[in-house]
């Protein structure tokens, strides 16, 4: 006897939590040479009254390039190589303190939306860090410990 399979069944997504592995991975995106040249060669630009409407945003030609770099590699004949973003680029003895050791190739598939609000949010967490590090009276400081208590 076969079992009955619901027709009304629902799929439940659950959304991708953002790990310290996902930021390695775009920070490496950002900072390649194959996105400068990319995001360069971009013909596409929106108008001032795009911007000024936030019309913009995620869907401008750079955050497709940057989606596309993270989710799929960047061109084998590229500048970079296609794991480029896969790699740890500065060795550093905190990064392997942490429970999990990082590895930037071990990410997600992330949309450009997504991918912009975690950049914002790198850029936050690293002011909070700078503002800290540059504070008078805080000479003995390390700039990388505070960094990876965030």
């Amino acid at each position: 006897m076969a079992a009955d399979v619901p027709t009304n069944a629902t799929t439940v997504t659950v959304p991708h939590k953002i790990s310290l592995n996902d930021k390695f991975h775009v920070i490496n995106v950002f900072f390649s040479d194959e996105l400068t040249e990319l995001a360069l060669r971009s013909e596409e630009s929106a108008t001032r009254a795009e911007l000024d409407a936030g019309l913009v945003g995620h869907n401008s030609p750079f955050w497709k390039i940057v989606e596309s770099s993270f989710n799929e590699g960047f061109p084998c004949d590229g500048t970079d190589g296609m794991t480029f973003a896969d790699l740890i680029h500065h060795l550093h003895p905190l990064f392997h303190q942490n429970s999990t050791a990082v590895a930037p190739s071990d990410h997600g598939d992330i949309p450009a939306e997504k991918l912009m609000n975690v950049w914002k949010e790198l850029l936050k967490e690293y002011d909070t860090v700078l503002v800290s590090f540059t504070r008078s009276g805080n000479h003995k400081s390390s700039f990388m410990k505070a960094a990876m208590l965030l």
